[in-house]
């Protein structure tokens, strides 16, 4: 029991925070496990009812809607192109790295008592940095840019890539792994036609060994194509994609020859994984709130603050493993 004259708004206050952290976890896990648990039985039923294609060379039209397994050597019918940049390459999947040569604010504070001042520096950041929300108001450390680079995302994919007779899907393409240095051709008219380039790097500004504040570099990269496997869902036109729910990590494509077995189980490892992973949180969440309870109803003198805290929590996390 409380002690007597124990200040009664604390303690209200102290049992509210409590219970909002366990109500809080509580919806947090329910919300991101739901998607987890989901994706981890959508993969043991594809790893039962996959279908191996034995002839990639032609489209089994039976397979609609099927999940089927496909190995063989990736072919690129039409590339990838950057129409911002103007750049295209025969690959699957076009990666390119914009960067941008930007003063950046840094708070210093040796002690938290004290009030803090404002350093600035020049530096390659990887979007624009907005210098009106400086601290200091100082004009001298205004920010520009020569060429705001975001109407493209970071990974483009080819527009037709094949398998056989089977056509990727846009996520295959991109989700394969093998980042390579890349110089992409140029599409006359192209902003990248402007720039200086060395290697796979493209660079707008006077001069790219003594940078100014505005200007821009753009690094490429390519996924080249070779022999792939992958477990995916046949639609219309022989086009596969991702089995719909089942991937909230990992990947379905892989380099090389690889079982499907293989390819299924490993994510569902790493999904059952992250579902536990979550479930420990909780219970660690609720054993600190139960801590916390007990500290504000006076309890952890007695010995009842760890042993309440470890039953609560065992029995509220039990309720959803």
């Amino acid at each position: 029991m409380p002690e007597s004259g124990r200040d009664k708004v604390g303690m209200l206050v102290g049992t509210l925070a409590a219970l909002a952290i366990m109500v809080g976890a509580t919806l947090a896990f329910w919300h991101f496990s739901r998607g987890f648990l989901n994706a981890a039985n959508c993969l043991g039923e594809s790893k039962r009812e996959v279908v191996g294609v034995t002839n990639p060379g032609a489209v089994d039209a039976s397979l609609l809607g099927r999940t089927v397994y496909l190995s063989g050597e990736l072919r690129v019918a039409q590339g990838a192109e950057d129409r911002e940049l103007g750049v295209k390459a025969e690959v699957v999947c076009l990666v390119r790295r914009v960067q941008y040569y930007q003063w950046v604010e840094e708070e210093v504070r040796k002690k938290p008592s004290e009030a803090p001042r404002y350093d600035y520096h020049r530096r390659w950041v990887s979007r624009p940095v907005d210098s009106g929300k400086f601290k200091t108001g100082d004009f001298s450390h205004r920010n520009t840019v020569k060429a705001k680079l975001d109407a493209m995302p970071s990974r483009i994919p080819a527009r037709e890539v094949y398998l056989g007779a089977y056509r990727l899907g846009d996520v295959f393409k991109c989700s394969l792994r093998g980042d390579e240095e890349l110089r992409p051709e140029l599409v006359p008219g192209g902003l990248a036609g402007k720039m200086s380039a060395a290697g796979n790097r493209f660079y707008l500004g006077a001069n790219p060994q003594r940078p100014e504040i505005g200007d821009v570099q753009v690094d490429f990269f390519g996924v080249a194509a070779g022999p792939v496997s992958l477990v995916g869902v046949l639609g219309e036109g022989g086009v596969v994609v991702p089995v719909p729910d089942c991937s909230v990590v990992g990947r379905m494509i892989w380099r090389g020859e690889v079982p499907p077995e293989r390819i299924l189980g490993e994510m569902a490892f790493w999904h059952w994984l992250l579902l536990w992973g979550l479930r420990l949180g909780l219970f660690i969440v609720y054993g600190l709130a139960c801590l916390l309870l007990s500290k504000v109803w006076g309890w952890q003198g007695r010995g009842f603050g760890l042993a309440a805290a470890l039953a609560v929590a065992v029995i509220m996390a039990a309720a959803f493993l």
